[in-house]
């Protein structure tokens, strides 16, 4: 009787290795476990280096209407010349690139620059000295 169950145990043994040895292939999204992690797992301020940031470079101020304004002193500031009764003062620099007005209204207005004495460079900024201003004459008494 021993014969019988010592071959039912090798028969049940050898059939657990056959069976085993013909496993289906794992799927290709699977990967085999590796001793190292992959690289997109770990962080990327591990991988590398930390970089010094470079400010953007200081460029000169530019209001809406897109003109150089940037000045450094009030003989750098002059009327806006592409505008009749200009309220902006912009430099040198970049009066010289615009086309100035040909015909102007002959209206006064007490808060344009009309030359450069109206101009002053505030802040590095060129700036009308005449906003606000209101008419110098005295009214009735």
């Amino acid at each position: 009787m021993k014969l019988p169950k010592t071959l039912a145990l090798i028969t049940a043994i050898s059939l657990l290795i056959i069976s085993g040895c013909n496993l289906p292939a794992p799927p290709s999204s699977v990967s085999p476990p590796s001793a190292t992690p992959p690289a997109a797992a770990t962080p990327p301020s591990i991988l590398t280096p930390p970089t010094a940031v470079t400010p953007p470079p200081i460029s000169p101020v530019t209001p809406p209407g897109g003109k150089l304004v940037a000045c450094n002193a009030d003989s750098d500031c002059v009327p806006n010349p592409s505008i009749c009764h200009p309220h902006e003062c912009v430099t040198k620099t970049a009066a010289a690139g615009m086309t100035p007005v040909e015909i102007c209204t002959m209206m006064f207005d007490y808060q344009a620059a009309y030359s450069p004495e109206d101009c002053t460079c505030d802040l590095g900024i060129c700036k009308d000295k005449n906003l606000g201003r209101t008419s110098e004459v005295p009214g009735p008494q």
